[in-house]
């Protein structure tokens, strides 16, 4: 049975074998209720796979405020692997797996912010270094070594459901 539903995870009932929220937790006011919703949706030994941009990640530490994950003011809230590991603990889910990971717009559109520091600046859709295809793919070996590096700008976790044994 497949249960879908539009609205928000306070409204679902269902319980799910896997849920994922990629490019999400970072825009929700409340980061802890959704990790609390997480937890009361997923099926017992189900997982959740949650990826949000890694605020310890390289580029961010070299590009700080122009840095293009930061997505002001869309993002709400910033992550990094400890803050996960945190919301999880307290809502006794168990980490199962840790990836980083690196795409070629955190190079492009970073640059393309810091240069707007040095002219009039330009909206991202009007940006040739953000846009243009074989730019991207320029940045691919270096996008790989930083998440060999675990350096990336973005990080994914995938926790597991546990049921908690009682103690007598």
């Amino acid at each position: 049975e497949l249960c879908i539903i539009k609205g928000s995870l306070d409204q679902i009932t269902c319980k799910y074998d896997v849920i994922t929220m990629n490019n999400v937790l970072e825009h929700v006011p409340d980061p802890a209720k959704e990790f609390a919703n997480i937890k009361r949706l997923l099926a017992k030994n189900g997982e959740a796979i949650i990826g949000v941009p890694n605020i310890n990640g390289l580029l961010f530490k070299i590009f700080k405020n122009k840095w293009a994950e930061l997505d002001l003011p869309r993002h709400l809230f910033l992550f990094n692997e400890k803050t996960l590991k945190n919301y999880a603990t307290r809502n006794s889910l168990k980490i199962s797996h840790v990836r980083y990971n690196c795409v070629p717009f955190e190079f492009t559109g970073s640059i393309f912010y810091f240069l707007n520091k040095f002219r009039k600046p330009k909206k991202l859709a009007q940006s040739i270094i953000a846009n243009y295809r074989f730019i991207n793919v320029l940045f691919l070996p270096l996008c790989h070594i930083f998440s060999l590096l675990r350096i990336g700008g973005r990080i994914e976790i995938t926790f597991k459901h546990v049921n908690a044994k009682r103690v007598a």
